[in-house]
């Protein structure tokens, strides 16, 4: 996903000193691409979301409020879905 979709996600930021620029969430060097491809790569897996979002805290523990941030980045992504299409 381009680091364009994120500007206007209030829960991720861009700065060229934090990880090459990459989108990471406020306050952290964790970028949401990471998170957001966890949570498909385990729903492409046939896990529930809930179960998708427990695996994906399992390997990134710092996201914030975890679970509701993790739900958060998700519906920013499917309501700014058009911004991706052609």
């Amino acid at each position: 996903m381009e680091a364009s979709f994120w500007i206007d996600c209030p829960l991720v930021h861009s700065d060229p000193e934090i990880v090459h620029g990459e989108p990471v969430f406020v306050g952290t060097r964790l970028p949401a691409a990471a998170v957001v491809n966890s949570i498909d790569g385990y729903l492409h897996d046939g896990l529930s979301l809930d179960q998708a979002i427990a695996q994906t805290l399992e390997s990134f523990p710092t996201v914030p409020n975890g679970p509701a941030g993790i739900l958060a980045l998700l519906e920013f992504r499917t309501t700014h879905q058009h911004q991706l299409q052609p």
